[in-house]
């Protein structure tokens, strides 16, 4: 059994292997986090926060996560400290603790790397709209290579980026089939697209 002993950021989202993340970094918890992760040079994992907000004193993590690298930091104009983070690996917490600074740890899980897969026909209207929606986000996102014909990269990036709820989120990271993500998140896509279509006078 592959584990390891990772800190936790717990969000109200979800990340993939392969996405970047931009973080303002200001609880004196996640300070202390970053600090131990660039000092030691290791990961921390993302994880959805069991509650309605992050900052919740009760919020507990979900099981299964991602573990994330920091790639860049800055200095931001309001004081805070900015980082990017980019997508590892998904795990499954075998257990957590909090330290006194409210920093939740875990013993961790690798799970298996998903299959590769390309994306089928009756999904390529997902990885049009990822294309599309891509070119729009700017940094860190445009500085990595994309691979829109990747099941597993197109269904990571559109989880990540779209307005869904964190549940749902949730569910499709703990999928393993990627392609069975993308028929999963087919549906709520075009539900989404006609509700956004202009209504005929």
């Amino acid at each position: 059994m592959n584990t390891n002993t990772l800190p936790l950021f717990l969000l109200r989202t979800v990340m993939f292997p392969g996405g970047p993340i931009p973080l303002r970094v200001f609880e004196p918890r996640y300070l202390e986090l970053v600090s131990d992760c660039m000092r030691n040079e290791r990961g921390f994992g993302i994880c959805l926060a069991l509650a309605d907000s992050e900052t919740d004193p009760e919020t507990v993590p979900a099981e299964i996560g991602t573990e994330m690298r920091i790639s860049d930091f800055t200095r931001l104009e309001d004081g805070n400290l900015g980082i990017t983070a980019d997508g590892v690996r998904r795990f499954r917490i075998l257990k957590r603790w909090q330290t006194s600074a409210k920093l939740w740890m875990a013993e961790v899980e690798a799970l298996a790397e998903e299959p590769e897969a390309p994306v089928p026909a009756d999904c390529r209207v997902l990885a049009r709209l990822l294309e599309a929606l891509y070119g729009e986000l700017g940094e860190p996102w445009t500085e990595r290579e994309a691979h829109y014909g990747d099941a597993r990269w197109v269904g990571g990036r559109l989880t990540e980026i779209l307005p869904l709820e964190p549940e749902f989120k949730q569910l499709l990271l703990e999928m393993h089939d990627p392609v069975a993500r993308l028929q999963r998140l087919l549906p709520v896509v075009r539900e989404q697209q006609s509700e956004d279509e202009p209504e005929d006078d």
